[in-house]
C-alpha cells in the first residue's frame, strides 16, 4: 500500500493513502528523514521511500500551483 506523509503530530505521522484513506502511524515507523509529502510503500512489516514517486508528486504539484496562480496564459 502507498503512504503519503499528509502531517507529524508530535510522535505520530498522519497519512493519506492514494484512495483517500487517512491513517495516523507511530512516526517512529519512517526514517528519521521522512517529510511532510513523502512517499512510501508500506509492505507487511516494512516501509520504504519511494524517492522517483515523491520527487514526480512534488514536480506536479509545483506546476499545478504555478498554473493557478499564474493564470491560464502560463
Amino acid at each position: 500500500m502507498q503512504l503519503i506523509i499528509d502531517r507529524f503530530e508530535g510522535d505520530l505521522a498522519i497519512c493519506q493513502t492514494p484512495e483517500g484513506e487517512s491513517l495516523t502511524l507511530a512516526k517512529t515507523l519512517f526514517p528519521p528523514a521522512a517529510q511532510e509529502g513523502d512517499l512510501f510503500l508500506w509492505q507487511e512489516d516494512t516501509i520504504t521511500l519511494l524517492p522517483e514517486e515523491t520527487a514526480r508528486r512534488r514536480k506536479a504539484l509545483e506546476e499545478r500551483f504555478f498554473r493557478l496562480f499564474k493564470g491560464p496564459e502560463a
